[in-house]
């Protein structure tokens, strides 16, 4: 089951962190920092919404290890790249149809 946000941070930044005082826990800061990219118009998801096997599902590995939501990275690269996405889009609808004419047996 996959557990909390998906927000990453550099490797070792919470040990770098100052000690946090009593009644200042982990949570009060991730639910600040997610509260902020919010109003800053970022999407903020709950991981186990997520998952493999949900109705939202947007992960590709069972144990919620994803850096990157693929989906998400495409989507994005096509909205800011129109004329990239299309040429990637005309480039896999070849490749589709190279695979469908091998399979015929119209290319060996």
């Amino acid at each position: 089951m996959c557990a909390g946000f998906v927000l990453t941070c550099p490797p070792g930044l919470f040990k770098r962190l100052p000690t946090m005082t009593p009644g200042f826990t982990e949570s009060i800061v991730e639910e600040s920092a997610l509260a902020w990219l919010e109003t800053l118009g970022y999407s903020v998801l709950h991981g186990p919404d997520i998952a493999i096997g949900e109705p939202a599902t947007e992960r590709t590995d069972p144990g919620c290890r994803d850096v990157i939501l693929g989906g998400r990275l495409r989507h994005a690269l096509a909205r800011l790249n129109p004329s990239i996405a299309r040429f990637a889009e005309l480039e896999r609808e070849a490749g589709e149809r190279e695979r469908e004419e091998r399979i015929a047996g119209r290319i060996h």
